[in-house]
């Protein structure tokens, strides 16, 4: 990481880090839950259970306070309220990851436009008189970089998601019963990765952002959820 992504990373005014829980609901009562958490240089899957009932008094110190994502039939948002979480949506992340990632783009494209724009007018000044301005160089950047979010999810079927991310499917030796869980967790994994790889491209570029944006660990919508729980604490 270079020295300016470094400060930049520190400028952030938002929460640096989240947790997210991961709830499988399976066909009786019971469910599996796999804990990940993330900061501004990683996430990372932090820890995997299953539990026999909802009831479970430990189910609720696992998931509360977190940003919840469910699989399967239960009711996620009374479940996500009743242990004071937040429910949360991959599709909805990866609707705001790719209005971002274009928001970059046409931020930079604009950038090089007007540059050349004011270039072009700098340079049809004659020479004499051009001597008497602030010079107009014309910049050649490099091209601003976004990952693609042509992706889709279906919380019954995870792994799709990880073939069209180029991941693999599946975890050898990952038991049947465990299977969707720890799929949706590498797609989390994978996509909150890319999200960050995103964000630091972009906010690094301190002409396109003058107005000082920070580095934010996840997309507004679950921003919006994440500093929800956090003023309820």
């Amino acid at each position: 990481m270079s020295v300016n992504q470094t400060k930049l990373l520190s400028m952030t005014a938002n929460p640096t880090w989240a947790n997210i829980g991961v709830i499988c609901f399976e066909e009786k009562s019971g469910c599996s839950i796999e804990t990940i958490s993330v900061d501004q240089q990683s996430c990372t899957l932090s820890g995997a259970w299953q539990f026999n009932s909802l009831d479970d008094p430990n189910l609720a110190n696992i998931i509360q306070g977190r940003l919840v994502i469910t699989s399967g039939m239960q009711d996620g948002q009374k479940l996500s309220k009743r242990f004071g979480s937040r429910l949360v949506d991959l599709n909805t992340f990866i609707a705001d990851a790719s209005k971002s990632a274009k928001d970059g783009v046409n931020r930079f494209n604009k950038y090089l436009e007007e540059n050349a724009k004011h270039h072009s007018e700098y340079m049809a000044i004659p020479p004499a008189n051009r001597k008497l301005l602030p010079k107009v160089v014309k910049k050649k950047l490099e091209p601003i970089y976004a990952h693609s979010w042509e992706v889709s999810f279906d919380e019954l079927k995870p792994e799709l998601t990880l073939r069209q991310l180029g991941k693999r499917e599946a975890i050898e030796g990952t038991p049947p019963s465990m299977k969707r869980l720890v799929s949706t967790s590498w797609v989390i994994k994978h996509l909150v990765d890319r999200w960050r790889d995103d964000e630091i491209e972009r906010k690094s570029r301190d002409y396109l952002y003058p107005e000082g944006e920070s580095v934010e660990v996840l997309p507004s919508s679950w921003m919006t959820e994440l500093l929800k729980i956090n003023a309820s604490n």
